[in-house]
């Protein structure tokens, strides 16, 4: 009798040690860290637009497109929905919702979400989202990630390096780290073949990583049917706590 007693207060102090063990172990875990994202306009500037982190938790986004916004935490279950308001039809009522788009966020991140509207345009019917990795494993110090959002197909070098792009595509490039600029051409896809449109050279940063986005200029009456596409480099620095690199000649 005396054994089996000394036996089950042995076993009884095993599960509480691994209890407490267990419930130990899960309060030093850190809290797991919201998805943030960031967002770039293309074509039409995004202002006035909302999108729910919680319910009655609305957030007004902004983005232009000559830089990144702010970070923004995406809502829990990882779908942002953005939306617009317009007046009540009411005197007195609620604005009224109106569906931009929708992105979907997976788990990490942090994430880039390219908001993209034809150009010229006057309302936010035709805005897609388009969401990539924007972490620094993915998008890497010293690389340069190329979109192209003409509506031509586009041939990309940089450097050494050339890939080709459909639209919509996104390609990034590694570039060397001791000079202040890297060779840049792009050819489109015209009716009668490829055409050279773009060979100027990029500004770049040593500790840091860029983002070079193509777009077609925006026809106006003087030049309806333009030809060109416009060149915008973003540039965005390594956080001060790390600082990850693009392999180099063997090297990071």
């Amino acid at each position: 009798m005396a054994f089996l007693k000394r036996h089950l207060i042995q076993r009884l102090a095993l599960v509480v040690s691994l209890v407490l063990g267990f419930t130990l172990a899960q309060a030093k875990q850190p809290d797991e860290q919201p998805v943030v994202f960031r967002m770039i306009a293309i074509g039409a500037t995004v202002s006035g637009i909302f999108y729910d982190l919680a319910p009655g938790k609305p957030v007004s986004v902004a983005a232009g497109g000559s830089g990144l916004s702010i970070p923004y935490e995406s809502p829990a279950s990882g779908l942002v929905s953005f939306y617009r308001e317009i007046p009540a039809t009411e005197p007195g009522g609620k604005p009224r919702r109106v569906p931009v788009t929708d992105a979907r966020l997976g788990k990490g991140g942090p994430y880039l979400i390219v908001m993209s509207s034809p150009a010229g345009a006057s309302d936010t019917s035709q805005t897609k989202a388009i969401v990539v990795d924007d972490s620094w494993e993915a998008h890497p110090a010293r690389t340069v990630r190329v979109f192209n959002f003409s509506r031509r197909h586009a041939a990309v070098q940089l450097e050494a390096e050339t890939a080709q792009l459909s639209s919509g595509q996104s390609q990034v490039f590694a570039y060397p780290s001791k000079r202040g600029s890297v060779r840049f051409k792009v050819a489109l896809h015209e009716p009668d073949g490829w055409i050279l449109r773009v060979s100027c050279p990029q500004g770049i940063l040593p500790n840091a990583r860029s983002t070079i986005v193509m777009t077609d200029v925006v026809p106006t009456e003087e030049l309806p049917n333009p030809v060109d596409v416009n060149i915008t480099n973003v540039f965005d620095h390594v956080p001060r706590e790390k600082s990850p690199t693009v392999a180099l000649n063997g090297t990071r």
